[in-house]
């Protein structure tokens, strides 16, 4: 409430005040009236907490005039995953409650918000985020930020004590006070310490928020105004309890350190003598901190020198008050040299190609397109320093806005990502003027307002969501909100540089990728500068991780994307940085910096680490030479105490967070087993914080790791791991994958193998298959002789997608294996060889596996062409396969294995992977197999409808369609769809194919399992078919998506064809060398043969970059080569594969041609003239299309009149439309309207390229000019 008086401001007198200049006084005079001001204004939530008070409750808390938000319902019973147990206090801000978290049982305490407004919420999340990652034993530990609905609530350890005051009082009258008294003191000093080291203040340090526990533990409670130190500013609304609070917070002036220390002073002031330095009204308390130093401390028992130096504490004047240094030397500790904090220069050492990606990215938001630089890296190398330095030197232009978001591990609230970074926004929205405000605004921005609350503490975002359509489904309500962010984004960066800085993404969820997912699709995405940051082994959610990798793998024309790894300095950067960390340090830079970059090996945590050391150590006798990390780290080891010691040895074996309460079991429940972890935090040796909800310890860094575990015995190791395993046995509640740890580095074999096949089911239960993969292995590893072990590990790495792992382990278990098992475990591998590429090795095994059958492998050209043609011809007939076995008990496992070379085949060979198909469908109706028989011919009738007679068709089709009228099977339906889709893809049918390619994939997924190669090939021909219409942007969407489930199942192959499209898509947005090196990458990793159908696509693509730059002699080169490659493989190719390439090989013929004069043209325009017609014998409508094409160049190249060109290129045209392929059709018309010149022309011209725009092409002209050679018309 108000203060119940407004207070005057004294009457100007005409004297001065006594003992100072008229100048003095009336500086002394505006200060006071000031004082005054904000006495009548000031928020001071929570002094109703403080048991100390000299004053009336009712007089306690000072609030802002004007609209208040309503109060929040008090929380009782059961709230999410909490139980209220009984309230422990409130405040003017928020509410405290003990409380029981019902998943561990553990004891918290449970802050909520008094009254939910857009302010409150935001200063309530503030204090989380910028306490969640401080852990220090005399700061109280913030658990989570949770909400539910419009409820949030922070949690928090529950301290049991009594306040400051009290324990230092009772301090005082006890036996042993002195040295007592210091030890309680030094905890308070390095509390805040602790705080102002992590660029904090707390501003309401009072005796309520300072609780001492029954074991002698000071924790400093309640943040709900702490401030940034750099964030704190003159002329703010003084906040805090104004008997603790320091002169120049009274007067609204700047908030710094030394104003805690105040506060620290006035409660030793109150503890020991009994009473306040200052009394009275707030009014005359506020006026008095400006004018008088407080009369000196005294009370029975006060140590002098203390008393002095609690005076020192209350100076008037910030810069003469004493330090939380010279405070701790009282106490007996060493004097605390500031934290070595990096200056912003020594963060950037080292870091150009950083910052150039950075600019390149800043620079090309300014250019209208959507920059995104992904920034990965350890923990410790300095990403978040480096996009820090990089905004602090973008600050001073002044043209610039930076929206900044950090994730943390624990915070459970909905888009964890972009939450505080919201936050942001609405600060950057509330400091707009109403004119420039209101053009951001969209029609759905109340919609973003119910998503983003705290956007509402803008008035006129919270009139848009007072308005906001109610009775809209909650999808559609996401749908608007996300895109009146974007909307909001897009405004906002259309009248200033924009920056996004997500931090710590490895903690985001899956909402917030989704969202971002939003903001960078087309159409209109917002030209700003994204910068994400994260650790490379991604400790956050698997799936999380598999969402945002997809995302980075999109390639759209409209993106700029620039992925790093931020790794270590190198020696030269490292021993800049160290200069510059020791000069901030106030340490001399020589002879150290050198010693401390050789010492830290680029590692930034270290050089910091050993700045810090520095500090503590004498300079006197210590030697540069001498100087170690890990000898810094052994002493501070080698001074621990025995049980300090034990802990640290069981934290450092563990390797891994440790719940704390296993830890004390395994100690045996020492009741100090706060106090050693407190002192092993303190010695910077390990850190505290919390995971699955239960607090947990781990080393502070990974070298202080190794040398505790180097510095044990073998067999003390082994009994380490085993305590560990048998705690958390004991426990009652053990998790597989710590026990089969632990158990296979005590040497107990067998149990580690039993619990690691758990701890792999678990993870496959749960969808980490990489992570079961690797459990499955331990399990393996353990017993390495089990073939049933080895078959499981095999399969969880084929989910895995590591099917090149799993195919050699499949053998080396039918090895193994009884007799019945082994063929089928070899077809297990075969398989998985075609299914990762590896043609040649899946061969190999199908070769072992044929051996004895009588299978003659007909090879390629024109001896496969008849091979399969006779195989057709038998099954039709119902002859019997000519093989000696494969009609018996191994019968299945051979038609299996022929299916999984006709699979694998498929994208490199159709032809040979359709004549496997057939001998398994021959086989598989000798054995009387009816479902593996038309399994086979499917495949056989797709390659027969484009190559074989209509007669033998339908019959194949009507031994398909019979079967499915007999049987329900929703792998045969959705596979003969599918493979209907590919027919009519090769005969150019687009419509059809679509619908029948999408209807197969989509009814496999739903119906069917283990039918990943189905659904990527079935996006292969999906891609196959958008490319020959054209269709970029559908491309650059649906690349990425293929590229990421190509990688799920291990497929190189249909990875390398989704490096190819996005090699095309790259290629239109004018990055030619791009896509060049995007599919050389892919056919490195993709085992690439010439003679493929992946060969051919390499190629051409290589060849179609090569004319697009201009190499058009590099590009036939690269055509000619490849014809001799298909004069060789021949039949091996279908029709609509030679089709392309044939298209392909005219036009750069035509190219050479143009580039050539008299007769040194003829050759090229003959070889154009026999691609034409080699182009109208394979005819379907493209390749009729594209030979009209190759004719109408041909007509322009032998310099005839236009009179005969103009309609042969507009036949050309028309063709291409009738083909349904529109961005030939626009290519040629483009061509066209050249020819025609004058308004008609112009319009032809204008309507192409708006087309090609519209398909992502960057530069219309080159596309044209690459894809249509020799169509210039005369100058």
């Amino acid at each position: 409430m108000k203060l119940p008086v407004q207070v005057q401001a004294p009457p100007e007198q005409p004297r001065t005040e006594v003992g100072l200049p008229r100048a003095a006084g009336d500086r002394l005079r505006e200060t006071m009236a000031v004082a005054i001001q904000f006495a009548n204004t000031a928020i001071l939530p929570d002094l109703a907490l403080s048991p100390t008070m000299s004053t009336p409750p009712e007089e306690g808390v000072m609030e802002r005039t004007g609209p208040q938000p309503p109060p929040a319902t008090a929380l009782a019973g059961q709230v999410g995953p909490y139980r209220i147990l009984r309230p422990l206090g409130a405040g003017g801000m928020g509410a405290v409650y003990e409380a029981t978290d019902t998943r561990t049982g553990q004891r918290v305490a449970v802050k909520s918000l008094l009254r939910m407004g857009p302010s409150e919420l935001h200063r309530f999340k503030y204090e989380f985020r910028s306490m969640a990652e401080v852990g220090h034993p005399n700061l109280v530990t913030l658990y989570e930020l949770h909400s539910q609905g419009d409820l949030w609530l922070i949690t928090m350890e529950y301290v049991g004590g009594v306040d400051l005051c009290t324990a230092l009082r009772a301090l005082v009258r006890a036996p042993d006070s002195d040295r007592r008294l210091r030890a309680l003191i030094r905890q308070l000093v390095l509390g805040v310490t602790a705080l102002h080291e992590q660029g904090l203040l707390h501003r309401d340090l009072k005796p309520s928020n300072v609780l001492v526990t029954s074991g002698g533990r000071v924790v400093i409670l309640d943040f709900g105004l702490v401030a940034a130190i750099t964030r704190s500013n003159n002329n703010e609304t003084p906040a805090g309890t104004p008997l603790y609070m320091s002169p120049e917070q009274c007067a609204g002036q700047l908030a710094t350190p030394a104003s805690d220390w105040y506060a620290v002073g006035v409660m030793l002031y109150e503890a020991l003598t009994g009473k306040l330095p200052f009394t009275g009204g707030y009014a005359q308390i506020f006026l008095a901190k400006q004018c008088e130093e407080p009369a000196p401390p005294r009370g029975p028992g006060l140590p002098e020198d203390l008393a002095a130096l609690i005076s020192e504490l209350l100076r008037r004047d910030p810069e003469k008050r004493a330090s939380g240094a010279k405070l701790l030397a009282w106490c007996g500790g060493a004097a605390l040299a500031p934290a070595p904090a990096m200056a912003s220069s020594s963060i950037l050492f080292g870091r150009k190609a950083e910052l150039d990606a950075l600019d390149e990215g800043l620079a090309a938001a300014a250019r209208g397109r959507t920059a995104c630089v992904y920034l990965r890296g350890q923990p410790g190398v300095g990403k978040t320093g480096l996009v820090h330095g990089f905004l602090g030197a973008l600050a001073p232009r002044g043209d610039v806005v930076a929206l900044t978001a950090r994730c943390y591990q624990h915070e459970t609230v909905p888009f964890k990502a972009f939450d505080s970074l919201v936050d942001a926004l609405a600060d950057h929205l509330g400091a707009l003027e109403p004119f420039e405000l209101t053009p951001l605004l969209g029609t759905h921005t109340g919609e973003l307002a119910r998503v983003f609350p705290v956007l509402q503490r803008v008035s006129a975002v919270r009139e848009l969501a007072q308005s906001a359509r109610a009775g809209v489904s909650d999808q559609e309500s996401r749908r608007k909100a996300f895109a009146a962010l974007k909307r909001l984004l897009a405004a906002l960066a259309a009248r200033r540089r924009l920056v996004l800085f997500l931090d710590d993404f490895h903690w985001s969820d899956a909402d917030s990728v989704r969202l971002l997912s939003e903001l960078l699709a087309p159409p209109d995405a917002p030209a700003l500068l994204l910068v994400v940051a994260y650790h490379t082994e991604w400790p956050g959610s698997p799936l999380v991780r598999h969402e945002f990798e997809r995302l980075q793998l999109r390639v759209l024309p409209e993106l700029h994307v620039a992925r790093l790894d931020v790794g270590r300095l190198d020696e030269r950067d490292a021993h800049a940085a160290a200069r510059a960390l020791l000069v901030a340090a106030g340490l001399p830079p020589e002879p150290w910096a050198a010693a401390i970059a050789d010492e830290a090996r680029g590692d930034s945590y270290v050089l910091e680490a050993l700045v810090h050391e520095l500090t503590h150590a004498d300079l006197t006798t210590l030697t540069p030479e001498s100087l170690s990390f890990e000898t810094c780290l052994q002493a501070r080891v080698d001074n621990l105490a025995s049980g300090d010691r034990a802990a640290l040895e069981l934290v450092a074996v563990a390797g891994a967070p440790l719940p704390t309460g296993l830890l004390a079991r395994a100690l045996g429940d020492p009741s100090d087993i706060h106090a050693r972890l407190a002192r092993l935090h303190a010695a910077r040796l390990v850190q505290l914080g919390r995971r699955n909800h239960a607090p947990s310890v781990e080393p502070l860094h990974d070298r202080g790791r190794a040398l505790v575990v180097r510095g044990l015995a073998p067999e003390r190791a082994r009994q380490l791991h085993r305590l560990l395993a048998d705690t958390a046995l004991q426990l009652g509640r053990p998790d597989p994958e710590f026990m089969a740890r632990h158990l296979f580095a005590a040497g107990e074999r067998e149990r580690a193998a039993t619990y690691a096949e758990r701890a792999g089911k678990a993870a496959a239960d749960a969808l980490a298959f990489a992570r079961a993969a690797e459990l499955q292995e331990l399990a393996l590893r353990c017993t390495p002789e089990s073939w049933p072990r080895m078959v499981a590990c095999a399969r969880a790495k084929v989910d895995a997608g590591l099917g090149l792992e799993a195919a050699p382990i499949f053998l080396r278990a039918a090895a193994k294996a009884p007799i019945t098992q082994r063929a089928e475990l070899r077809v297990r591998a075969c398989e998985q060889y075609f299914a990762v590429g590896e043609t040649a090795r899946g061969e190999a095994v199908l070769k072992d596996l044929l051996k004895g059958t009588g299978f003659s492998d007909p090879g390629s050209g024109e001896a496969l062409a008849a091979a399969f043609q006779a195989e057709v011809a038998a099954l039709l007939r119902g002859a019997e396969p000519d093989m000696t076995m494969g009609t018996g008990s191994d019968g299945p496992a051979l038609s299996d294995a022929l299916w999984a070379a006709a699979k694998g085949l498929f994208i490199h060979s159709p032809v040979r992977s359709a004549y496997f198909a057939a001998r398994s469908a021959a086989i598989a109706r000798a054995i009387g197999d009816e479902t593996r028989h038309v399994r086979g011919m499917v495949i056989v009738r797709a390659l027969w409808s484009v190559a074989g007679d209509a007669a033998a068709l339908a019959r194949l089709r009507a031994v398909i369609d019979d079967y499915l009228r007999r049987r329900d099977d929703p792998y045969i339906v959705g596979l003969s769809v599918l493979f209907d889709g590919i027919s009519a893809v090769s005969r150019g049918r687009w419509s059809d194919a679509m619908r029948d390619l999408e209807f197969g994939i989509t009814h496999l997924r739903q119906r069917c399992s283990n039918i990943a190669w189905e659904c990527n090939f079935g996006a292969v021909m999906l891609m196959s078919l958008l490319e020959s219409r054209g269709e970029l942007r559908a491309i650059a969407l649906r690349s990425a998506v293929m590229s990421e489930q190509a990688q799920q199942t291990g497929d190189s192959m249909v990875e390398f064809v989704a490096a190819y499209y996005s090699a095309l898509v790259l290629l239109a947005a004018d990055a030619p060398s791009d896509a060049r090196e995007v599919v050389a990458r892919a056919v490195r990793l993709g085992n690439v043969a010439a003679g493929s159908a992946a060969g051919l696509r390499a190629s051409m693509i290589e060849a179609l970059c090569a004319q697009y730059a201009g190499e058009v002699a590099v590009a036939w080169a690269e055509v000619e080569r490849v014809t001799g490659v298909l004069a060789a493989g021949g039949a091996a190719f279908t029709k609509n594969q030679r089709a392309n390439f044939i298209s392909l090989h005219g036009q750069v013929a035509l190219a050479m041609a143009e580039r050539s004069g008299g007769a040194a043209r003829e050759p090229y325009l003959a070889a154009a003239a026999a691609d034409a017609d080699a182009l109208r014998a394979v005819g379907t409508a493209g390749a009729l299309a594209s030979a009209a094409l190759l004719d109408a160049a041909a007509l322009a190249l032998r310099d005839v009149p236009a009179a005969e060109v103009v309609p042969a290129l507009s036949a050309a045209a028309d063709a291409f439309d009738a083909a349904d392929m529109p961005l030939a059709a626009a290519a040629a018309r483009l061509r066209l309207g050249t020819w025609l010149g004058g308004s008609e022309g112009e319009q032809m011209i204008a309507r192409s390229e708006a087309f090609m725009r519209l398909q992502a092409i960057a530069c219309p002209a080159r596309w044209v000019i690459t894809n249509t050679p020799g169509l210039s018309p005369p100058l």
